[in-house]
């Protein structure tokens, strides 16, 4: 059998994603692996384009503050209560990390460092509309990857809309629930 050490468990913090997040630390447990969790952020594109008319160092440092924000209002509190799932399920190590960029090819190039030998993903995040125009990004990952993609299917009543909450203090990079508390 193969051994899998570590696990990439991509999440849009949807319904799905937790539910798909469950699969992932069950499958870790087992094996005694370790889980790291994306969230890849795409800014919205009118703020891209905007973005690109900026001179590139203004446009680094608005990035910066943009993601700043982001893991301080939204993605911070919902990454930490994702790792805190997967450690629900008496795994180790996880962290967590939030980029921004195209979902898929940020975890398509995360696997191509070959740290890792299983993705857990789930088949319906929350982009809805975007999926049927251009395609999923677990599509995407299924096709591409150089490392087997488990899809945890998500019940149609399941996929509903993204709800934000909480608020704390983040800096760009991996973390982990103690580094959070802290």
């Amino acid at each position: 059998m193969t051994r899998i050490d570590r696990i990439l468990f991509p999440t849009d913090f949807s319904n799905g994603s937790d539910m798909a997040a469950d699969h992932a630390a069950s499958i870790a447990a087992r094996f005694e692996s370790a889980v790291d969790v994306i969230h890849v952020w795409s800014p919205p594109l009118e703020l891209d384009s905007i973005i690109a008319t900026v001179a590139a160092k203004e446009t680094e440092h608005m990035r910066e503050k943009l993601m700043a924000e982001f893991m301080k209002t939204r993605g911070g509190p919902k990454l930490v209560a994702t790792i805190a799932q997967v450690e629900a399920h008496d795994v180790e190590p996880v962290r967590g990390r939030i980029e921004a960029g195209l979902p898929s090819r940020v975890i398509l190039d995360l696997t191509a460092s070959g740290d890792y030998d299983l993705i857990v993903m789930a088949s319906h995040g929350r982009s809805g509309l975007a999926d049927v125009l251009i395609g999923s990004c677990t599509e995407r990952v299924v096709r591409r990857s150089t490392v087997p993609v488990l899809v945890v299917p998500i019940p149609h009543e399941e996929r509903r809309p993204l709800l934000w909450s909480g608020e704390d203090n983040f800096e760009s990079g991996w973390v982990t629930t103690t580094q959070a508390q802290a």
